[in-house]
């Protein structure tokens, strides 16, 4: 009969491990759809990186053209010093694609194994044709994330679970100290000396019902519950810092995200700019009004802020990945919660600067 609860303690504990268990579980999972998500990012990102770099090349070789062209016409300011600058160009350029090239394959690899397939498995369905501009985009976060999000990531529930068998394990450490009924009764074999073990003389038996309490055994019994307090407020410190981890980990996935955004806002801005700074220089090339020097120097400013904004993107998808994984496996469930909250107001659909639902982690 388990009259001070040290067999449902030890249930109690069992049961917690098995959760442990379980949070070990959905982390090796999350981790490993984070890798596929972030591997395929990456393969996107490079394979737009080669685009943007081959669409330059083919531009620049309009511009070398024209060039040679007015090297050929005799031109004044038109010598093989303007051609080979614009060769230079050119090389530097093409020059960008092979390790962007080995990139890309390899990210298609890297998926495959994630995967469970052969490095080559993927290649044909993940290479992008010529006419094609793969883009690497991500979905927008929505406003105030609750913090309860964080109590979904599995080394929080990990960490919890751990202290629960750890609080538990005290019940059972104390139930030690009390007596143990019995109702049906007890046989076996019991001896001080391991070779007088099979006599007859150490044989015994009870019928009805019996009680033992190791009265002797106190100081050991209360020495075993210090040692369970000592490794519960240890597990106690583990889930305090998986808290605070996991609160760091939101932080850090949303100011990058913030801060990103930001950064790719003034990169197409910079694009722009560029692309119409290079539209104007050409045009004056083919005039014969600009010196080659100004139209190779905005070729290199429009494919450097291009190959940059593209980085910036890729960064963008990768901060999402991120936050999906700090949140323990995204925040869908509490979007549509707020979709549903807010379908039936009128006008722009805001979320509130208050409440609940304001409440970021």
């Amino acid at each position: 009969i388990d009259v001070f609860g040290g067999q449902r303690r030890t249930i109690e504990a069992a049961d917690a491990n098995v959760t442990v268990a379980i949070e070990n579980r959905r982390a090796v999972m999350i981790t490993l759809l984070s890798e596929v998500a972030t591997d395929y990012i990456a393969l996107r990102g490079y394979q737009e990186r080669i685009k943007i770099a081959q669409d330059n090349v083919k531009a620049e070789r309009e511009t070398l053209g024209v060039v040679n062209e007015k090297k050929k016409a005799g031109l004044p300011n038109y010598s093989a010093l303007q051609v080979h600058q614009t060769e230079a160009l050119v090389a530097t350029t093409e020059a960008t694609i092979p390790p962007l090239q080995t990139s890309a394959q390899q990210a298609i690899y890297a998926l495959s194994i994630l995967l469970g397939e052969e490095p080559l498995a993927l290649v044909k369905e993940l290479e992008i044709s010529p006419d094609k501009t793969p883009q690497a985009k991500a979905p927008l976060i929505p406003l105030g994330l609750p913090s309860e999000l964080l109590e979904r990531r599995p080394d929080v529930r990990q960490a919890e679970a751990a202290l629960h068998a750890a609080t538990a394990n005290i019940g059972v450490a104390t139930a030690q100290l009390f007596p143990k009924f019995s109702l049906t009764g007890g046989l076996g074999q019991e001896s001080s000396r391991a070779h007088r073990l099979l006599d007859a003389s150490s044989n015994f038996w009870s019928i009805g019902p019996g009680v033992s309490w190791p009265v002797l055994d106190f100081g050991a019994l209360r020495a075993n519950i210090r040692v369970e307090d000592a490794l519960q407020e240890q597990t106690l410190i583990a889930y305090e810092q998986a808290v605070l981890t996991s609160l760091s980990d939101v932080e850090n996935a949303l100011v990058a995200y913030g801060n990103e955004q930001q950064h790719l806002t003034m990169l197409t801005t910079a694009v722009t700019a560029n692309s119409a700074a290079v539209s104007v220089s050409r045009d004056q090339l083919k005039a014969g009004t600009v010196d080659l020097l100004n139209v190779i120097t905005s070729e290199q400013s429009l494919f450097a802020s291009q190959d940059a904004q593209a980085q910036s993107r890729i960064a963008i998808a990768t901060n999402v990945v991120a936050l999906y994984k700090a949140l323990g496996g995204g925040w869908e469930d509490f979007e549509d919660e707020m979709n549903a909250q807010y379908a039936g107001q009128s006008g722009p659909t805001t979320r509130p600067t208050t409440g609940p639902a304001a409440n970021q982690p």
